[in-house]
């Protein structure tokens, strides 16, 4: 009989992080930058721990702010 591998446990936190990480990019997804730079504010600031998350997360704000720098002023 072989031994049943453990399956990966998110824990509490993380799974905020990716959470978060997700509506910002639904979000995005919307063409809705400022709430999307909103979800990756969240993210940066709550969640210092997550370091592969929080790389991703600069690029797609940088991305956030390059199209609401495009966007015509009304």
């Amino acid at each position: 009989m072989t031994a049943k591998k453990p399956t990966p446990v998110v824990d509490r936190r993380s799974q905020q992080a990716i959470d978060t990480f997700e509506k910002a990019m639904k979000a995005m997804g919307k063409h809705d930058y400022e709430r999307a730079r909103e979800h990756f504010d969240a993210l940066l600031a709550g969640f210092p721990e997550e370091r592969d998350l929080l790389e991703r997360a600069r690029s797609y704000r940088a991305v956030c702010e390059r199209a609401l720098e495009k966007r015509p002023a009304f």
